[in-house]
C-alpha cells in the first residue's frame, strides 16, 4: 500500500475511487462524441468495415485519413461505401490499431498472416503499424 492510500480514511478512498470512475466515464464519452462526427462505411475486398473519420484520421499520414480529408475528391458507392481494392482479410487489424491497439498481442500469430498484414500496413502508410509488426516478427 502506498503511503498516499495508507493516510487515506475508508471514505477518502471510496471518494477517490468514485472521481477516478467519473473520470473514465468522461474520457469514454468524449471518445464516443469524437467517434460519432462522422461514420465512415468502407467497401474492402468486399468485406464491410464501419468506423469513424476520427479512427480514420488517427494516424495523419496515412492513407486512410487522406481519404476522408477532403483533399482528394473520392468517390462513394451506392451504398454511400467507399471501395477499396485491397484483401479486407487482415484490416480489422489495421482499424483496431488506429482505434489504440498499438500491442503486439493483438496481431495475426503466424508468420503468413503477419507478413500479409505487414504489406498491408506498408500500403496505407502506417509506419507505427509497420514497427509493431516488426516487432512481432522479430526483426
Amino acid at each position: 500500500m502506498s503511503a498516499l492510500a495508507a493516510s487515506l480514511s475508508k471514505s477518502e478512498m471510496e471518494d477517490f475511487g468514485a472521481k477516478c470512475k467519473m473520470k473514465d466515464e468522461l474520457l469514454f464519452i468524449q471518445d464516443i462524441k469524437n467517434f460519432g462526427k462522422g461514420v465512415v462505411k468502407l467497401n474492402v475486398g468486399g468485406r464491410m468495415f464501419m468506423t469513424s473519420v476520427y479512427t480514420l484520421s488517427r494516424d495523419q499520414n496515412s492513407m486512410l485519413a487522406a481519404l476522408v480529408s477532403g483533399r482528394h475528391p473520392v468517390p462513394q458507392q451506392p451504398d454511400g461505401s467507399y471501395f477499396i481494392d485491397r484483401d479486407g482479410t487482415h484490416f480489422r487489424y489495421v482499424l483496431n490499431y488506429l482505434r489504440g491497439d498499438r500491442g503486439t498481442d493483438s496481431l495475426p500469430e503466424t508468420w503468413t498472416d503477419q507478413h500479409q498484414l505487414l504489406k498491408e500496413a506498408k500500403y496505407y502508410r502506417l509506419d507505427g503499424l509497420v514497427k509493431v509488426i516488426n516487432i512481432k516478427m522479430g526483426k
